[in-house]
């Protein structure tokens, strides 16, 4: 065999190998991306939420689904527990306490880390007279929200202005 041959025999084997087909599909017929996407980072299912010496575990709220169910239905939540709610964009979002059964503190976090707004012991309805409590917003856009038992604002002196911190870390975009 000749090395014209060979050669000749050889490109034709990598282009078999290689596959002759479009490049942006598969053998399956799947279509795939030309360029090299990258993924946008997505919340861990549970937080540390740090504010000085407070640490909250805190499951995470990231879809809609997630945000209108949130804590509803829990008898309970743990001293150190928590919900923290990841906002689409920075908004005035509202609450409500329909099917809650525990009273809830609200700290409004800011996109950079910044608790912004408060708000203190909101009755669940059963403690309200079955009313359910609607509308319930910061003062001002915010992020991220963080529920938690009601009392936990006062007994840890929580103020505006305080520093959040997260473990993994989720600022920037993470929604």
């Amino acid at each position: 065999m000749s090395l014209r041959a060979l050669v000749t025999l050889l490109g034709l084997a990598v282009l078999v190998i290689a596959g002759c087909g479009d490049p942006g599909e598969r053998a399956q017929g799947t279509p795939v991306a030309t360029e090299q996407a990258v993924p946008s980072p997505t919340p861990p299912g549970s937080v540390q939420v740090h504010i000085r010496e407070l640490v909250i575990q805190a499951d995470t709220a990231v879809t809609a689904e997630e945000r209108g169910q949130g804590l509803s239905d829990r008898a309970s939540l743990a001293g150190d527990a928590g919900m923290l709610f990841f906002m689409t964009e920075e908004r005035v979002p509202g609450f409500h306490m329909r099917n809650m059964l525990i009273p809830l503190d609200f700290v409004w976090i800011s996109t950079n880390g910044t608790v912004v707004d408060l708000t203190e012991n909101v009755p669940h309805p059963a403690a309200n007279n079955g009313e359910v409590l609607t509308g319930i917003s910061p003062s001002e856009p915010v992020k991220y929200v963080l529920e938690v038992n009601a009392g936990v604002i006062e007994t840890w002196d929580l103020q505006i202005g305080d520093l959040v911190t997260f473990e993994p870390e989720i600022f920037d975009d993470a929604t």
